[in-house]
């Protein structure tokens, strides 16, 4: 193997937003408390908008790379059930998110199975 041209680093395509809404809500409030060494005394209404808000005076490269820790360090509870093709492709995201455990993918599951009838009344 030999190098034919060195990778060069491309930080201005990063995105805060998105980057931020990668993470899960325990993540967000450990990399407040990491940074500034606190979690915000606010309703739980409002702690996504005061976590973002100061997560996003941090340095965004900085910041990638601690999200980046993050998910290294996730672990599934039931990964085999994530990749199952009994989970929709749509909702394997929220599913990953949400970090279902194994009754609530069944749970999912007996609700997509069941017919619903749907009327509408204009």
């Amino acid at each position: 193997m030999q190098t034919i041209k060195e990778a060069s680093s491309n930080t201005a395509l990063f995105e805060f937003d998105t980057i931020f809404k990668i993470l899960r809500k325990q993540e967000y409030l450990d990399l407040v408390a990491d940074n500034f060494g606190y979690i915000p005394d606010v309703p739980n209404t409002l702690i996504f908008k005061a976590c973002y808000e100061l997560l996003a005076c941090i340095d965004i490269t900085f910041f990638q790379k601690q999200v980046l820790n993050k998910l290294k360090k996730r672990k599934l509870q039931k990964p085999d059930l994530l990749k199952s093709s009994n989970t929709p492709r749509e909702l394997k995201h929220i599913c990953n998110s949400l970090d279902f455990n194994e009754q609530e993918y069944h749970k999912l599951y007996n609700f997509l199975a069941t017919e619903r009838v749907c009327t509408y009344h204009i």
